[in-house]
Formats: C-alpha cells, structure tokens, sequence
C-alpha cells in the first residue's frame, strides 16, 4: 500500500495518525516516518497493519525485513530444536 493508501484507511477507521502513535507510546513523526518509509521499525510496522485490519506483508510488500520472523522468536526455535538435538 503507498502512504497515501494507509493514511486513507487508518482515516476511513476513524484513526489519526497521532492517535496511533499515542496509543503505541511513539510520536507522530516516527509512526508517519514508518508510513512514509523513511523508518524501518517493524513492530510499528505491524501496530499500524493491524490497525487498518490488513497482514504487514500486505501493507508494506516493499520492505522485505518486516516479512521475516522475528529474530527472538527465531531464536528461541533454535534453541528448542538445539537442546533436543543434544539431549538425542
């Protein structure tokens, strides 16, 4: 989706910009920076796609890193598959 598009429905959702930025402890300007992908912050990424009620990788299909795992949760399934390969 371009900016203009996720403005749009964030604004068709009764959203502002501010208002998501508020509720997700950030300030405008960095929630717009995401939007307008001049930031890369991938949980930001996520908030703002939930919001709109749409998949990340949908809403930002331009910026591949947000459609990757986490690297927590990648890790902590490499620790899982680590320890029971050892304990075999």
């Amino acid at each position: 989706m371009t900016p203009t598009e996720i403005k749009a429905e964030l604004n068709q959702r009764g959203y502002s910009i501010a208002l998501l930025a508020e509720v997700l402890n950030k300030t405008p300007v960095a929630v717009g920076a995401v939007i307008n992908r001049k930031l890369v912050a991938k949980p930001t990424a996520e908030s703002i796609s939930k919001a709109i009620g749409k998949d990340v990788s949908e809403v930002f299909p331009d910026v591949p890193s947000y459609h990757t795992p986490c690297r927590a949760a990648t890790r902590e399934q490499k620790k899982i598959e680590l320890q029971k390969q050892l304990s075999a």
